[in-house]
């Protein structure tokens, strides 16, 4: 029954993209995408929690099913390689050639020397990345099919191939579901790199000149932390005989010489995906690909799986050099991306910078290798998933509707077009508001920084609160314009489906959820997972405060909803110049000029090339310090 569950949960996915790749009818397409999103939903939830009851087991996998994933997995290497000579991108082609050769090599000359098994891996952090996966990409997934229909109408000269699209979406998310349930080192690899692939086309699905550097910049980076992790796999299942995940945690620093090394490979691999500095660059060109892409990778699937693997390699190099170098990595890009943040007026370019600033702060909670900073990197990873999807699917749906993704086009947007404005409070304050998660879990990363006591916590701790000051800054300003009240504001027409709706609200629902249920998930899933007692009586001892919060968490959305119908548009003080329309004021020579109201982006003083070029060589020379660290 258990080994059913697994391949239900991880196939169903790939079945239902290659039915929507075949079928060309789009009225059957519409409806099965979000059935069969349902569905995984479904599926996830269920496996999630049948799942849990069990410990990691181990079963083979039949041969010709190891044969179909590497055939399967040349073939996507071959393809993009193919991609890459048409648009003249030759440098990826040795790149591919590295990989297909290693990745063969392992599959078809250590793999069966060695009689390795295939492992699954269940515990309660696998737990916590299926629900995550299965509740924002089933949500995305729905989502897709009338955004791509809206997107191509309103971008006539971009090929329609959403059949194509649709295939690659349910790919990376069944992808993604067998990444963090993989216990055997070839087959996590083997997932690893068909996120790698998948997202590269998915970014560069609408061929013009900037998808296309982007897709190519991502795959290119991505390939390149591919072959240091097959590389470090190969050399640690030939030589050691290990290709275990729990095998490789299972030895002791130092215990076997080399074996840091190949451990520092893999969290190489694992800051690439999340995008930390100085690999952002691949991240912030997904912007260039359609929302429901900018959702999948930014949110729930591709930069969470770089933090997942940092977080399940921790007992390898906790309490060392290399634990430092990559919590100062993880804080440092924390802080200046989310100073830079502040001088962004795109708002899918903003969100962004958050996703690779909270990213960093994850990587810094692992690093802390502490069961207190652990815990809060899971509780982030849970609320920033939710929120920041959530927020992604948000700012699609308006710019369709207002044809802008300026923050300062967003001016009473409550007004305008409440039904996504009120979506996009609840995704905005979940990201930097109380009683909302993300802060909560920002004040649990403080007090372990506080608490660590170590050679690197006053780094941690003060990059921590300037980053954290950064985010209040750039979030209040956007959260400001979207509910600023302006004289006779008419609603606009909504022009979003209902299934897209939907999915906005679904996601919303579950940022409010996910605080209700903040004390369960940390009794249940989290203190289990860290082994650590601490955290249950904390939520024990702060149980009033919970409450109180919980309390706020019901009233205080009340202030938006129980409006009193006499309220009356005040006109503003204008300095004695108040012209006869309230909006405007008489200017010099008495020339009458509207009144903006427009936010502060500290052009003068951000330049986003310089913070970036510093950040960069900030986290290489602690890259160094990684693998030297290593090294000792």
């Amino acid at each position: 029954m258990k080994d059913q569950i697994y391949y239900l949960l991880t196939l169903s996915p790939f079945c239902a993209g290659l039915i929507l790749f075949f079928v060309r009818s789009d009225a059957f397409r519409a409806v099965f995408q979000r059935v069969a999103a349902a569905l995984i939903l479904v599926i996830a939830i269920a496996s999630a929690f049948f799942l849990y009851r069990y410990a990691p087991w181990c079963f083979p996998l039949p041969e010709w099913v190891e044969w179909l994933m590497l055939t399967f997995e040349i073939g996507l290497l071959g393809y993009a390689g193919y991609r890459a000579f048409i648009y003249k991108k030759y440098w990826i082609i040795p790149l591919i050639l590295v990989q297909a050769a290693l990745t063969a090599y392992g599959e078809l000359v250590v793999k069966p020397v060695a009689g390795f098994a295939f492992s699954f891996h269940s515990d309660e952090l696998s737990l916590v990345m299926v629900l995550v996966i299965g509740v924002t990409g089933a949500a995305i997934a729905s989502y897709a099919h009338s955004y791509m229909r809206n997107f191509h109408g309103r971008h006539p000269e971009i090929e329609d191939r959403r059949p194509f699209f649709s295939f690659l979406l349910f790919t990376f998310i069944g992808a993604m579901f067998g990444l963090v349930t993989s216990n055997s080192l070839f087959v996590l690899n083997f997932f690893w790199e068909l996120t790698t692939i998948c997202s590269c086309f998915l970014i560069g699905y609408p061929r013009n000149d900037a998808a296309v550097k982007s897709a190519f910049r991502a795959l290119g980076m991505n390939l390149a932390g591919g072959i240091v992790m097959t590389a470090a796999i190969v050399w640690v299942a030939s030589t050691y005989r290990i290709a275990g995940l729990n095998s490789l945690l299972s030895f002791e620093n130092g215990a076997l010489p080399g074996l840091k090394i190949a451990v520092a490979c893999l969290v190489f691999a694992a800051l690439i995906k999340s995008a930390q500095f100085p690999f952002s660059s691949w991240l912030l060109g997904a912007m260039v690909a359609p929302t429901p892409v900018s959702a999948l990778l930014h949110s729930s699937t591709m930069v969470k799986a770089g933090v997942y693997l940092i977080i399940r390699l921790l007992p390898a190099f906790k309490g060392s050099v290399m634990a430092d170098a990559v919590a100062l990595i993880g804080i440092l890009t924390f802080a200046l991306a989310s100073a830079i943040a502040m001088s962004i007026r795109n708002a899918k370019r903003l969100l962004a910078y958050s996703t690779i600033a909270n990213l960093g702060l994850i990587v810094a909670c692992a690093g802390g290798g502490t069961p207190e900073t652990l815990a809060a990197a899971i509780l982030l990873i849970i609320f920033h998933a939710v929120a920041k999807s959530s927020l992604f699917l948000c700012v699609g749906s308006v710019e369709h509707i207002i044809d802008s993704r300026d923050i300062e086009a967003m001016d009473s947007l409550v007004s305008r077009v409440p039904t996504i404005a009120y979506a996009m409070i609840v995704g905005i304050g979940g990201m930097f508001l109380p009683p909302l998660g993300m802060l909560v879990s920002k004040w649990m990363v403080l007090g372990a920084f506080v608490d660590a006591h170590n050679l690197v916590s006053p780094f941690l701790i003060l990059l921590l609160a300037f980053g954290s000051a950064f985010n209040l800054f750039f979030w209040g300003k956007w959260l400001g314009k979207i509910i600023s009240p302006l004289p006779d504001v008419k609603k606009v027409p909504l022009r979003v489906p209902l299934f897209e709706q939907a999915s906005i609200w679904i996601l919303a629902f579950t940022v409010v959820a996910t605080t209700f249920g903040f004390p369960l998930i940390v009794s249940w899933l989290i203190s289990p997972y860290v082994s650590s007692a601490q955290l249950s009586i904390l939520i024990q001892n702060d149980y009033w405060i919970l409450a109180f919060m919980i309390l706020m968490l019901i009233i205080l959305p009340g202030g938006l909803l129980l409006r009193s119908g006499k309220a009356a548009w005040i006109t503003p003080y204008l300095a004695g110049r108040n012209a006869a329309n309230p909006n405007r004021f008489t200017a010099t020579l008495g020339a009458e000029t509207k009144v903006e109201l427009k936010n502060y982006y500290f052009g003068s003083m951000i330049s986003e090339p310089k913070w970036l070029m510093w950040g960069n060589l900030g986290s290489i020379l602690l890259l160094i310090l990684m693998y030297f660290g290593a090294a000792l």
